[in-house]
């Protein structure tokens, strides 16, 4: 019997007093069709993310003093009386209003300005308050274009501090200051979901207030990431994530699950079949998946493993150990490129093993597909390659008990749940070749079980890099000449698509057109990112099949495809690659038996940082190494930024200055895990709110259920 949470479970009610944070944006005052559809796209579209989106900086209004003793260049908020308005007779030159006090004279100045507008905002013979940055022109003080023009008595109202935002286009800071102001004003009191040693060791406060005060800093200070406001509410969006992975992974750990026995000849026969040694980190990970595979709770194993260290062979053998049982498997790829070569190599090394191997991609015609269906549902296909289709809710599957992600960073524990429906005995292996470190893959899976191979088959080539500057590039063209004239192919790889006005960086396409000059008898392929993804599939495989010898590309080619007789990569511009996306391409070549190169063209002079890169590089090709180096070099944030890496898109958190946080929020989980993991207890339903203010919805549907 299948298992299927979301049948178990209605729809989940928020708590009502946390109603107010979810309205709409347009339940605002002042809020109208354009200003709310401003904001729900480029904030979101309830209450609660304008209270997320926090200041940047300040402007300080409260200096203030008479016209005579005004700084030029400061922020300054005056109490003037209009004298008279100076309209140009050309509409190119400035509107000038006259003001005065009791020390001099001032002028406010505007441009392309509505004569209307600035009569009735600023009457002559009326006292008013103005303020903004003094400049002088001509020996005289100006203010131009003044930020606030307002009533005496609304001095206190514009001689304050105020918050400076990010804004998006056609919105401004007035708006949006007024916006947060009307939510701030309305936060709901919460009780505290916090243990007190918590709040007191770290000197935070409420969160209620927390939001309130990173609202309204007072000094430059409060700006800082790890002030204890801001500190607060990054280490409460960190809990809840990790609060939701455990409910996760404590649903998949307690779904019932048999354990996985199987005759372990078939290893023997795999290698029998395979015209290489497995490593001892490969006999290693396949032993630690196994035993994993035996107890009687799903298994959740990360695979970590450096580029062409053999991680496909080791999730192949232990998924025909799980067919051997007399289960199904599946493994799932981020390209249909990926999937097919896939397919090509596990009929290639199943042959002799009457294994019933089927490809599911979005190229996979209705007729196959309804084919594929009927194998799945039967049970007499055995295992399943494909790229996101293995979603699909038509999809059933007799009896699947393992299944296989490539490329981790484009899947996380909660996309795991998803594929509860397809079967309750569900073992999962994900596997990467970007070494996470612990700290940062606890905010993408909580605790996992880890393997690495941190060894390379020995009959791989080892891989020579050099460094070439950019004005060699005229050498460059006759060693790329000399490779496909031997019948090898090269990769060319870019840095961007399209011209910048501010970097001095060659365009791809341009590339592309004076290396097709350089060999105008050679077939040579383009890739890049505003390439639809049928013809990049179509100019890869040309590529793979030898009609063409030459591809030039920008980093969408660094997913691992294995072209054996390319030996020859460039990478243009390697100063502004990352180390690891260097290693990442660098492992293209190298896949065959033939020795290759790797030339990381740069420009100079070159900046500390990538030196330091482009000389870690020549030195090693350990990906573990590389990727430890590379985060010292930039930062979690930069590594590891969410759309490469799948880690989430937080709001509050900020990777490079809260990853002391990360390891306080998972002891602070495992005490809930210990005490209260269904959340029952009076701190527990305190957790609960904090789940649905992260809109953390889903774990909550699975403590309702169990």
């Amino acid at each position: 019997m299948l298992l299927n949470f979301d049948k178990v479970i209605t729809v989940i009610q928020r708590p009502e007093k946390l109603f107010f944070l979810f309205k709409p944006i347009n339940s605002l005052i002042g809020v109208g069709p354009r200003i709310s559809s401003l904001l729900s796209n480029f904030l979101g579209d309830s209450l609660i993310n304008l209270l997320f989106h926090l200041p940047i900086n300040i402007i300080d209004r409260t200096y203030s003093t008479n016209i005579n003793l005004a700084e030029p260049g400061k922020i300054i908020t005056l109490e003037l009386t209009v004298s008279s308005h100076v309209i140009p007779k050309n509409r190119k030159l400035p509107y000038r209003v006259t003001c005065y006090d009791d020390s001099g004279n001032i002028d406010l100045v505007f441009f392309k300005a509505k004569q209307r507008y600035i009569k009735k905002i600023l009457p002559e013979k009326k006292k008013c308050i103005v303020s903004g940055k003094i400049e002088v022109y001509n020996g005289q003080k100006q203010i131009s274009h003044p930020d606030r023009i307002g009533l005496l008595e609304q001095i206190n109202e514009i001689k304050t501090i105020e918050p400076v935002y990010p804004l998006t286009a056609g919105l401004s800071q007035k708006i949006l200051s007024k916006l947060i102001k009307q939510i701030t004003n309305n936060i709901p009191e919460l009780n505290e979901w916090h243990r007190n040693e918590i709040i007191i060791e770290n000197s935070w406060v409420s969160w209620k207030d927390s939001l309130i005060n990173a609202h309204r800093p007072k000094k430059n200070l409060e700006l800082n990431n790890n002030y204890f406001t801001r500190e607060r509410l990054a280490f409460d969006e960190l809990f809840a994530n990790q609060i939701a992975l455990s409910i996760y992974r404590k649903k998949i750990k307690e779904s019932d699950s048999k354990g996985i026995i199987a005759n372990k000849s078939i290893i023997d026969k795999v290698k029998n079949n395979i015209d290489f040694k497995l490593t001892h980190s490969q006999l290693n990970a396949i032993n630690e998946i196994i035993n994993d595979l035996s107890l009687h709770s799903p298994m959740i194993r990360l695979l970590q493993g450096d580029v062409g260290s053999g991680k496909t062979i080791v999730s192949l053998i232990s998924m025909l150990y799980v067919i051997n049982a007399g289960y199904q498997t599946a493994i799932m790829v981020p390209t249909s490129l990926l999937a097919n070569q896939h397919f090509k190599n596990f009929q290639k090394i199943t042959h002799s093993l009457k294994i019933n191997i089927s490809l599911l991609t979005r190229l996979t015609n209705e007729k196959e597909k309804k084919k594929i269906y009927k194998g799945l549902e039967d049970g007499s296909i055995d295992l399943l390659i494909g790229t996101h289709s293995i979603f699909q809710k038509n999809i059933n599957f007799k009896n699947l008990a393992f299944i296989v992600i490539d490329e981790q960073h484009r899947f996380g524990v909660k996309q795991r749940m998803a594929l509860s429906n397809k079967s309750v005995n569900l073992n999962t292996l994900f596997m990467t070749a970007t070494p996470i470190p612990r700290t940062l893959s606890l905010t993408n899976y909580g605790n996992m079980e880890v393997s690495k191979i941190n060894e390379k088959p020995s009959s791989k080539p080892k891989i020579k890099t050099f460094a070439i500057p950019i004005n060699k590039l005229q050498n460059i063209y006759e060693r790329l000449k000399s490779t496909i004239n031997n019948d090898l192919k090269a990769f060319w790889i870019c840095p961007l698509i399209e011209e910048s006005e501010t970097l001095d960086i060659s365009n791809v396409n341009r590339r592309f057109d004076e290396l097709s000059k350089l060999l105008p008898k050679n077939n040579i392929g383009l890739i890049h990112g505003k390439i639809s993804q049928e013809i990049r599939d179509k100019t890869m495989k040309e590529f793979l099949d030898g009609e063409i010898n030459l591809l030039v590309g920008t980093t969408v080619i660094e997913v691992g495809i294995d072209i054996p007789d390319a030996n020859l990569i460039i990478i243009e511009h390697a100063e502004r690659f990352g180390l690891a996306q260097l290693h990442q391409l660098r492992g293209r070549v190298g896949r065959g038996t033939k020795e290759s190169n790797c030339i990381l063209l740069y420009d100079q002079p070159l900046t500390h940082n990538a030196h330091q890169r482009i000389d870690v590089m020549r030195k090693t090709d350990d990906g573990f190494e590389i990727a430890e180096k590379d985060l010292i070099l930039r930062g979690p944030g930069e590594v590891l930024g969410t759309k490469q890496s799948g880690l989430p898109d937080f709001k509050l958190v900020n990777l490079d200055e809260h990853m002391h946080l990360i390891e306080l929020a998972n002891k602070e989980t495992k005490i809930i895990e210990k005490n209260d993991p269904l959340l029952k207890s009076k701190r527990g339903k305190c957790i609960r709110d904090l789940l649905h203010i992260f809109e953390k919805e889903d774990a909550i549907r699975y403590i309702l259920s169990g």
